[in-house]
């Protein structure tokens, strides 16, 4: 017996198939770390356009796309917000788009306790335009308004 050959060819077929799967899922990851890593390359805000950083609050209008659960890799779900106050920065729209990353994580309530995202709930957000969305989840027809993603959110009140 060749000691360089498996005695059962299904093995070997099964350990390439797992190599190749790990494979891939690296090269995935790799790919999502370079391009949440990407330095925003957005023009600075013109007269009447949105700031860049951004505080307000805003009731939560659609999830958008259900996302996996977060593992070894990072999933991110775009959702729309009615925008009720800006509290600090510059944002003329009605509504904005906000990206969470790993949703089934939640959000902190007032007291500082784990919160499910449900439309209808008021949050208070603390945002900063996204330099590159090739890896948000988004479901959403509005190109012509920016992605924020979420550095802070807490739930005012459900």
């Amino acid at each position: 017996m060749d000691p360089a050959r498996p005695a059962d060819p299904s093995l070997a077929t099964e350990t390439q198939l797992c190599v190749l799967l790990l494979a891939l899922l690296a090269s995935i990851s790799l790919g999502y770390r370079r391009a949440a890593a990407e330095p925003a390359t957005a023009a600075p805000p013109e007269e009447g356009s949105s700031s860049r950083m951004l505080t307000v609050e805003a009731r939560l209008v659609d999830t958008g796309l259900s996302v996996p659960h977060c593992g070894v890799l990072q999933f991110v779900a775009v959702m729309r917000y009615e925008v009720l106050d800006v509290v600090e920065g510059r944002y003329l729209e009605r509504e904005i788009f906000v990206a969470h990353p790993c949703p089934e994580s939640g959000l902190r309530d007032g007291r500082g306790h784990l919160a499910s995202f449900h439309a209808g709930d008021l949050h208070w957000l603390r945002l900063q335009r996204a330099g590159s969305t090739a890896a948000f989840s988004d479901r959403f027809a509005r190109p012509d308004l920016p992605r924020y993603e979420a550095t802070q959110a807490l739930l005012l009140r459900p």
